[in-house]
């Protein structure tokens, strides 16, 4: 995720189209799923389907991303938020029928988090007792988890984590049926059975029906129709003609739905662009000529030139719609102001000649034209620059080797808190750190707030880290993507979320 952007997040493709607008049934259109699977769903595309299919241990307010019940009732902690424990709602099942037992938990994580499980969802579970050894082969079992007893699971940690409720309320965390998975056939990626409000009644190339799954009597809708397609343009096209109840816009009518029907149904994305400093690099070691690059790069018009209205311009780390983030966070340090980096430049390098800046990113025509961008300006203030472009295959690898210098840094949170951004990407020690940005005070910050159990004092802990952060221009803020969808007007309670997903379950259709 460090350096991949989520493309389709804000076109999810779609196309085949329902012919009449049945009732009690939501139709959506996306593009093909490559599985059904929750542990393997990267692409927004699987992840509304996933979502409708499955629940995690918890879930997330669609308005405010705090947590919420899902297939766990209840959780606890001890007070040094080292140890879970999560109690298993005695009413949820699978679309099976069977009843989800802690076991059914146990299977479910030790699946993600077994060696070589292929799942992008394992990392986020390290802080679990036993997850470092299990991935070296020293052990066979992951000891964090353990079962109490058959409605009770025990998450023991290697240190405190406060958010750890939001964690594991990920859709990729979706709690399966062991012996479902393991019968293999068919598929459990095809023919998924879950625990969420709907289940898979039948699939085919082009449409897949969902339907309310046995016992859910607080699900109103009798069904989910998707409409498949390999197109971006399908869904949308669809939607006009009402054969379709939502759909995602095409990033190039973005602009034409604004026109037409505002931007209220669209949501801030938790894919954050940066373009960052390899501080290990001595040219950038000084701070005042990152800041001075900042300075010169005139990130709104940037974003506009380039982005026009398909992203949001940022000048934060924790993303819009997160609990804590802080608009603006930046401030005065990444305000465009070309006087202030010459200044800069002068007290930094004297009379002395300023170090040729290059930029690597990955080619393609946005970056492409957004690096222009920045190039013009960087040189209006007498800073060289040399574009350095390559392959994206290259481009995931090249970031890694520590021969970067200023980069393009994307980064998709895997749970809507402040630490699921700040930790990572600034910590000492963290793989995915790779600015190699290293503050004693910050880790300080990041460790006392995962050990503060209040949430009012744990995000303003959260906000003074970002703040030091920030102070030290490790990153040149960017932009956030964002969720473009439009709804029927026949459709309520239809929210998204953060992660540019809904809960159909929610929804009621008028007549």
């Amino acid at each position: 995720m460090v350096v991949a952007l989520v493309a389709t997040a804000c076109s999810v493709t779609g196309g085949s189209e329902g012919t009449r607008a049945p009732e009690g049934v939501l139709r959506i259109g996306l593009e093909r799923p490559k599985t059904l699977d929750p542990a393997f769903a990267q692409f927004p595309a699987e992840l509304v389907i996933v979502d409708q299919l499955f629940d995690s241990l918890t879930g997330y307010d669609p308005e405010t991303l705090e947590v919420v019940p899902a297939v766990a009732e209840a959780w606890t902690s001890n007070p040094e938020l080292t140890q879970w424990d999560f109690s298993i709602d005695p009413q949820a099942r699978f679309a099976n029928g069977r009843p989800v037992s802690s076991a059914d938990v146990k299977y479910t994580f030790d699946r993600i988090v077994a060696p070589k499980s292929g799942s992008g969802a394992s990392g986020d579970l390290s802080v679990i007792a036993g997850y470092e050894e299990l991935q070296r082969g020293d052990i066979g079992v992951l000891v964090g988890l353990t079962l109490p007893d058959e409605r009770t699971v025990r998450f023991t940690l290697t240190r405190p984590m406060a958010t750890f409720p939001a964690v594991v309320g990920q859709p990729a965390y979706g709690i399966v049926p062991g012996e479902v998975v393991e019968r293999n056939d068919p598929p459990f990626a095809e023919r998924p059975v879950g625990t969420g409000p709907f289940a898979l009644r039948s699939r085919s190339a082009d449409v897949i029906r969902l339907v309310r799954a046995p016992g859910r009597d607080d699900v109103a809708l009798d069904g989910v129709e998707v409409y498949l397609s390999d197109t971006a343009q399908a869904p949308y096209a669809a939607f006009l003609r009402g054969r379709l109840d939502w759909a995602s816009v095409p990033a190039e009518r973005v602009a034409e739905v604004v026109a037409e029907r505002g931007d209220g149904a669209f949501r801030p994305y938790p894919a954050q662009l940066y373009y960052g400093f390899n501080l290990a690099n001595p040219k950038y070691a000084d701070v005042r000529f990152r800041e001075a690059i900042v300075a010169a790069v005139d990130r709104g018009a940037l974003v506009r030139e380039v982005y026009g209205q398909r992203v949001r311009p940022t000048s934060s780390l924790v993303p819009e719609g997160f609990p804590g983030h802080v608009p603006d966070a930046c401030g005065a340090r990444c305000a465009y102001d070309p006087a202030k980096a010459r200044d800069l430049l002068a007290q930094t390098f004297g009379d002395g000649p300023v170090p040729e800046v290059v930029i690597d990113y990955d080619q393609d025509p946005v970056q492409s034209a957004l690096v222009t961008a920045m190039e013009a300006d960087l040189e209006a203030v007498g800073i060289p620059v040399a574009l350095r472009p390559h392959s994206f295959t290259e481009y995931l690898q090249f970031v890694l080797t520590g021969e970067q210098e200023v980069f393009r840094l994307a980064w998709i949170a895997p749970s809507p808190t402040a630490d699921a951004v700040l930790s990572p990407l600034f910590t000492s020690g963290s793989d995915d750190n790779v600015t190699k940005f290293a503050s004693i005070p910050l880790d300080e910050l990041v460790a006392r707030a995962r050990a503060t159990a209040d949430p009012q004092a744990r995000s303003e802990l959260y906000a003074e880290a970002e703040r030091l952060v920030l102070d030290q221009v490790p990153v040149i803020p960017i932009a956030q993507l964002e969720t473009h969808t439009v709804t029927a007007e026949r459709v309520r309670g239809l929210e998204m979320n953060a992660f540019g997903t809904f809960d159909a379950g929610a929804v009621t259709l008028d007549g």
